[in-house]
């Protein structure tokens, strides 16, 4: 009789493991994606920032229009990887948009 509660306790036992082990796995898939999406931001964000870094090098008129498109686009990838980008794509994209927008401005004063 003892053999057969102690093979219960371990099987009960082995599932408790295997449980744990599954969330261990879906922690460390979830870290992973975040960590990807957000450096995919960063990386888009410099891209934009030099695309408009470059466009008001050379003082074209279409510097307000890329300014919102970037603006758009850091927002929607913030919409879709809420974790990893909100606060990053959200502010730097504003903070871009307000400079080009402001430079856009006084170069044609």
């Amino acid at each position: 009789m003892a053999f057969f509660m102690n093979r219960r306790k371990q099987r009960a036992i082995d599932d408790i493991q295997r449980e744990i082990d599954h969330l261990r796995g879906r922690i460390d898939h979830i870290r992973g994606r975040t960590e990807a999406a957000t450096g995919q931001a960063v990386a888009t964000l410099k891209t934009e920032t030099g695309q408009m870094a470059r466009a008001l090098d050379h003082g074209r008129e279409w510097v307000t229009r890329s300014a919102w498109t970037a603006g758009r686009g850091a927002l929607a990838y913030g919409r879709r990887h809420p974790l990893a980008a909100t606060g990053l794509a959200v502010g730097a994209a504003g903070a871009m948009a307000l400079a080009c927008l402001l430079q856009a401005r006084a170069q044609r004063r």
